[in-house]
């Protein structure tokens, strides 16, 4: 009987640690496939919000358009970190202070978006930022810092924010480009890879769905 309540001691103090263990797995679970509490979402057209295709977290990760409320919409708009940026103000200059900056001189976009603020669009899960891939106009996970990372935020009154790709923008221009032409952060389709185009890729003004990461 000794043997007998020795043993059953022994697995009572195994499941008294299994259960908490296991409960709070559970938790973390549940907590990672939570509503994320900032989303950068389409808001005149599809509604959908950017997300990491199938919950890829490495670099060259497509970045997509998908339904509100999924847990890998998990971007927030950021500052740009300013240190090289226009002086480090992080806003579009136009000869101001001297300065024309960040659109390539003779663009025209400078001048278009005078005194709008550089921003990141930002994975604050992960650290990755929204980077453009200028040979096919795709957005990706990258490093914050690399070509393609720096958006200019241009408000559209209560419609929301248009998006501008500055790498991008700046590439079509030095490849032959027109002036004047922005290339917008948008979307193919839901479920889709999303782009920096022109008005035939769908552009959107986008906004913040929830608060209390980077800008939003």
């Amino acid at each position: 009987m000794k043997r007998i309540a020795y043993i059953l001691g022994i697995v009572s103090i195994i499941l008294g640690f299994t259960v908490p263990i296991a409960s709070a797995q559970s938790e973390r679970y549940s907590a990672n496939l939570a509503t994320p509490r900032v989303q950068v979402c389409d808001l005149l057209g599809s509604h959908d919000c950017m997300n990491r295709q199938h919950g890829g977290v490495q670099s060259g990760t497509w970045v997509v358009a998908y339904n509100l409320n999924d847990n890998n919409n998990d971007f927030t708009v950021a500052d740009s970190g300013g240190v090289s940026w226009c002086g480090g103000s992080n806003w579009v200059h136009n000869g101001e202070n001297g300065l024309v900056c960040p659109f390539s001189v003779g663009s025209g976009l400078n001048a278009r978006y005078d005194k709008k603020a550089i921003v990141q669009l930002y994975n604050y899960t992960y650290g990755w930022c929204a980077n453009a891939n200028f040979s096919d106009y795709s957005i990706n996970l990258g490093a914050c810092g690399n070509n393609g990372y720096l958006w200019v935020d241009s408000p559209d009154g209560s419609s929301g924010d248009w998006f501008i790709n500055v790498g991008q923008s700046n590439y079509a221009y030095g490849n032959g480009g027109p002036s004047n032409q922005p290339y917008w952060l948008g979307t193919l389709g839901t479920g889709l890879r999303m782009v920096a185009g022109t008005w035939n890729n769908n552009p959107s003004p986008f906004g913040c769905v929830g608060s209390g990461e980077g800008l939003c």
